[in-house]
């Protein structure tokens, strides 16, 4: 039988030291790029889906049968681990840890009484409180700051899609989103999307927005609103909206 000399012994049990110390490091360090990220964010907002007056979430209703979601998708590309906060929030995540960027994506929404206003105006040529004007269509993407909780009430002179709250630089101005028909039937469901790219950095973009014309126009109606975030965005990062609005 041999027996492994003393010099042996001790080598063997240093390179073990090493190997150990090493791996420790290893954890120490992504822990430690890891925290920022794990820790970070802000306080939550509800999740509605399908909210409708006077009627329950996620369903049709007698007093309308406009039934509208939105799914927004927050690309962070310069995230390697995943914000805990965000995932107490509602959002889910395309990775987790060791990622390269990753996309967090949430379903929130309302659709307002000016909004609902102007489905009159666009089905009978008419409207009560709204100016009606023939050519618009809420086709408008837009997006806000602002902290206030979306309301039917809310109007493009208050609320957090106003014409003060609205985002109108660094890539996030409001634009006319891509729309796509659905097929006659039974339900018509129509979607608009469009992907901002962030050239600035905002620290709390929270807010999505579907208007019948652009901040410039003279005649805006905030026809839906949905909550998430709040999200900081520097540039490079993508948020991609969808607005889908059905009929029954």
């Amino acid at each position: 039988m041999q027996v492994a000399a003393p010099e042996t012994r001790r080598s063997t049990g240093r390179r073990r030291a090493i190997i150990s110390a090493f791996a420790v490091a290893i954890i120490a360090v992504g822990l430690l790029v890891a925290a920022p990220y794990l820790l970070s964010g802000s306080s939550s907002h509800p999740q509605a889906t399908c909210t409708m007056p006077n009627g329950a979430a996620g369903t049709f209703d007698a007093v309308s049968s406009s039934c509208i979601d939105f799914t927004v998708v927050i690309t962070h590309q310069e995230q390697s681990f995943v914000n805990l906060k965000l995932l107490q929030e509602g959002f889910s995540a395309n990775c987790w840890a060791f990622c390269h960027g990753i996309a967090y994506t949430l379903d929130p929404t309302v659709i307002t009484n000016d909004g609902h206003d102007f489905e009159q105006c666009k089905i009978f040529g008419s409207s009560g409180t709204i100016t009606c004007t023939p050519a618009d269509t809420a086709t408008v993407v837009g997006l806000s700051e602002n902290s206030g909780t979306p309301a039917a009430g809310d109007t493009y002179a208050s609320g957090p899609c106003s014409s003060t709250n609205l985002i109108t630089t660094g890539g996030l101005a409001d634009v006319a989103g891509s729309v796509s028909p659905g097929t006659a039937g039974s339900t018509v469901t129509t979607t608009i999307a469009h992907t901002f790219t962030a050239a600035e950095t905002d620290s709390a973009v929270q807010t999505a927005c579907l208007l019948t014309e652009t901040n410039s126009g003279s005649d805006v109606v905030v026809y839906a609103e949905g909550t998430f975030g709040p999200d900081s965005l520097v540039s490079g990062n993508t948020l991609a909206i969808t607005w889908s609005i059905a009929r029954t």
